[in-house]
Parts: structure tokens; C-alpha cells; sequence
């Protein structure tokens, strides 16, 4: 589930940019959607179309922020992060929501030969389909041109705000498409589900070979860099390290993600690569 976010914000790091608001979209989108379904009666669609307006106007906001207003991108999304994590444990008073309809999470557990998820499926296309964008279309090259916007002419200022704009937009609706999902597939909400995916998806993006500063990236180095912040997070639980040295350990990865990040930037940067 949270490569399904992954690749938006590998995305939107092309773009010199960065949402730390999105673990808690994911959080509050299940909120959100699970509580308009038990609690309030609406049938499955209609939950699911107002979740997923939700995550636009959450995008927007970020996105118009950022963009429109010129406040950092660090700035607005934490700030962000603060006001969806009040949201989110309002309505669930900070306990999970059930009562999701059995047919809904039938879905999301399907299994293909019993081991191939819906959402590994999901996923698989979603890189494919990005790849793709990236590397064969305009708007990717348009995407990688963002970050070079002090030589760009001004008739292309408008381009280039509207793909900043949208990435934030794409990036708070994946969240929201990830956070339904994972509940289809435990049958409930919490309010913690994704809340610290942030720095995660980041250091994945990073190690993936994204840079921070904007302009290099691959959606295929993104996907193996999720692959390995799970894989870690996986031995770690393995050799019975607590939750605390998990969060070590992760700070420690993204410490090495930014400095792999500073080397490769200069090297290639010397080199005119």
C-alpha cells in the first residue's frame, strides 16, 4: 500500500518539491471514508467519491500554498500534517471504525493463485504506466524541466505551476486511494494507519535515485527503494529490535539517503552527467 503513494512522490521530488502531509491523508482518508459508511449510512460509491474530492481539495491546498503563495513546501505540508491529524482522531475519537460491508473487503482480499494481491497488482501497473509517463512522454519531460525554472522563459511559468500544482494533487489523492484500500483489506480504520509513511517514502524515493533538489529520477529505482525500506523495516522486526530502534534505524537511513543524495547530485553535477 504505501508503494502505491510512492511513486506520486517520487514524482513530486522531481518537481522540487515534497508533501510530509501524506501519511496522515492516508489515515484520514480511511477515517473519513470508513466513518461516512458506518456511521453515517451513505452507500459504498458515494463514501468513496467524497473521500477521494476530500484528498483533491487537501492537494489543492498544498498545492496552491506552495506554489501560488511561494511558502516552502516543508512549511505548508507539516502544517498540513498537524490539521489532518487533529481531523483524523476527532472523528474517531482516536479508536478504529468497523463496519465496512463484507462484499467491499472481499475485494481488496482477493488473492490471484492465492499470493498475488489486488493491490501488488495495482501497483505493478501503476510503475509500469509511470515509467512510461517519465520516460516517453511530454509531461515527463516537462515533470524533470520543473526543477530548472530560473532560465525558463515566461510563457512557461504557467506550465510549470500547474505541474507542481497537480503532483500535489495526484499525491494526496493516491494517499487516499491507498488509505480505502488498506481498510477494504483489514475491515476497519485507525487512525494511525500510514501516519508514518512519510519520511519513509522519501528515503525510498531517495535511495531509488530521486534527487531532493529536483530534475533526476526514476520511477523504477523508486519502486526497489520501497522494496528495501520494507525489507529493513522487515529484518528489524525480525531480529526483535523495539519500535523505538525502529525509528533509529530510519532516521539513520535517511540521514545516508540525503548524503548518497548530496554525492551523486555533485558527482554527477562534475561530470556533466
Amino acid at each position: 500500500y504505501m508503494g502505491i503513494v510512492g511513486i506520486p512522490i517520487a514524482f513530486l521530488l522531481m518537481t522540487k518539491s515534497q508533501d510530509l502531509s501524506v501519511g496522515m491523508t492516508v489515515a484520514s482518508s480511511g477515517v473519513i471514508f470508513t466513518a461516512l459508511i458506518a456511521r453515517s449510512g451513505l452507500p459504498v460509491f458515494v463514501a468513496l467519491f467524497l473521500t477521494l474530492i476530500y484528498a483533491l481539495i487537501v492537494g489543492t491546498i498544498n498545492g496552491v500554498l506552495v506554489v501560488d503563495v511561494g511558502v516552502p513546501p516543508f512549511l505548508v505540508t507539516l502544517s498540513m500534517q498537524f490539521i489532518l491529524f487533529g481531523l483524523t482522531y476527532y472523528i474517531c475519537d482516536g479508536v478504529t471504525i468497523t463496519g465496512l460491508p463484507d462484499w467491499f473487503c472481499a475485494f481488496e482480499q482477493w488473492k490471484l493463485f492465492d499470493f498475488i494481491t489486488f493491490d501488488m497488482i495495482f501497483f505493478v501497473v501503476e510503475v509500469i504506466v509511470a515509467h512510461f509517463i517519465l520516460k516517453h512522454t511530454v509531461l515527463g519531460k516537462d515533470i524533470i524541466y520543473n526543477s530548472y525554472t530560473t532560465s525558463i522563459k515566461p510563457t512557461d511559468e504557467n506550465q510549470v505551476s500547474r505541474i507542481r500544482r497537480g503532483m500535489h494533487m495526484v499525491v494526496s489523492f493516491s494517499g487516499a486511494v491507498s488509505g480505502i484500500m488498506f481498510c477494504a483489506r483489514t475491515a476497519q480504520a485507525a487512525p494511525s494507519t500510514g501516519s508514518e509513511w512519510d519520511l519513509q517514502l522519501m528515503i525510498a524515493a531517495v535511495i531509488g535515485g530521486t534527487s531532493m533538489y529536483g530534475g533526476k529520477g526514476s520511477i523504477i529505482g523508486a519502486a526497489l527503494g520501497m522494496f528495501f525500506i520494507r525489507l529493513l523495516l522487515n529484518v528489524l522486526i525480525m531480529i526483535g529490535l523495539s519500535g523505538d530502534w525502529q525509528y533509529v534505524g530510519m532516521g539513520f537511513c535517511m540521514i545516508m539517503a540525503i548524503l548518497m543524495d548530496i554525492a551523486r547530485t555533485r558527482y554527477m553535477d562534475k561530470h556533466n552527467l
